[in-house]
């Protein structure tokens, strides 16, 4: 009982949760209060409900293409993001596959890693749970 009280809570609180998909941040929003605030520097309301996770690795998949150069450090954001959304969804495994996905490209900028983040994302889509 007690775990079925946790589990509806925890879905309470993703479907309150809002998703913010910009181009230069992907993840939760982090804004506590939906009122303005004095100096807010975000003008624009971008939040939207939490993607599903077989969503967010096909985005994700899609921008891996430009996933080189001066793109480079939009996409491991992104790659950040999707690994917290993982982690949120309790696809652990998925989420760990990311974060080595993410040391990865932090590790590899000056080659081109589109090939083995096509890798990683298929070892990803696989994992997930139906």
């Amino acid at each position: 009982m007690l775990h079925r009280t946790k589990e509806r809570q925890k879905g309470a609180v993703l479907e309150a949760m809002l998703w913010v998909d910009c181009d230069y941040y992907y993840g939760p929003d982090r804004r506590r209060r939906p009122e303005r605030r004095l100096r807010e520097r975000r003008r624009i309301l971008c939040g939207e409900r939490v993607p599903a996770l077989h969503t967010a690795l096909l985005q994700l998949r899609m921008r891996a293409f430009d996933a080189h150069g001066e793109r480079l450090p939009l996409f491991i954001e992104r790659v950040r993001g999707v690994s917290t959304l993982a982690q949120i969804k309790n696809e652990t495994s998925i989420a760990r596959e990311l974060a080595a996905l993410n040391m990865f490209l932090l590790n590899a900028r000056e080659s081109d890693p589109r090939e083995q983040i096509y890798c990683a994302i298929d070892r990803a889509q696989t994992m997930l749970q139906p």
